[in-house]
């Protein structure tokens, strides 16, 4: 092999090996760049599961706390004042626990009697039914018998009488239902209706 062969011999393998040598960073680069993924994954998911366990304390601390005051907070009038001397957010938190959520499952009439009845529900906490008002010239209310305990789950019909000569069907009305929880704070529900079609327009807490 003469010199010429040679030096074009060490050429090729130095092209080769600098190709090689492109190669290997460039899979050098490929490496790092997946490791760099790997461990952000890994901080990523560290942080969520960490994140998930400070908000599971929390929740059971929230519970924790609700569970106290419903088990030493007798409900009575005496011990309503209590709520003043809680801070802000466990005030809210507890009357919540104790809210009822009043809502309507439709109304009726019999015409024949000129008679209105309105089904009043509770799928909230236990309610205490205080007073009833109607706004009305057609219909006066009848078979009051307040206050009432309105338990969760259960229901209670609030009847009317036709006034004056217009058809039971056709007469309007407007009703205020004021009530209380078992700790002392007290609520109304606007209810507006004509005949046998009657809706809550309002909710909302009252001093």
């Amino acid at each position: 092999m003469d010199f010429k062969t040679l030096d074009i011999a060490f050429q090729y393998i130095g092209a080769i090996g600098s190709i090689a040598s492109v190669c290997s960073f460039f899979y050098f680069l490929r490496d790092r760049n997946r490791q760099a993924q790997t461990y952000l994954s890994a901080r990523i998911f560290t942080y969520l599961r960490l994140q998930n366990s400070i908000m599971k304390q929390r929740k059971e601390l929230n519970n924790q706390q609700v569970a106290f005051y419903k088990k030493n907070i007798i409900p009575k009038r005496d011990n309503i004042k209590t709520l003043n001397t809680l801070g802000k957010n466990d005030n809210k938190r507890l009357k919540l626990s104790f809210r009822p959520n009043l809502w309507l499952d439709g109304a009726g009439y019999k015409g024949s009697e000129g008679e209105l009845h309105i089904d009043l529900n509770n799928k909230g906490e236990d309610a205490i039914l205080l007073e009833f008002r109607c706004s009305s010239e057609d219909i006066v209310l009848s078979c009051i018998n307040l206050p009432y305990e309105l338990v969760k789950g259960q229901r209670r019909y609030i009847f009317g009488k036709q006034n004056g000569d217009k058809h039971i069907q056709y007469c309007e009305y407007e009703i205020d239902v004021i009530y209380s929880d078992k700790i002392g704070s007290k609520y109304l529900i606007k209810i507006n209706g004509k005949g046998g079609i009657a809706r809550i327009v309002e909710t909302k807490e009252i001093d």
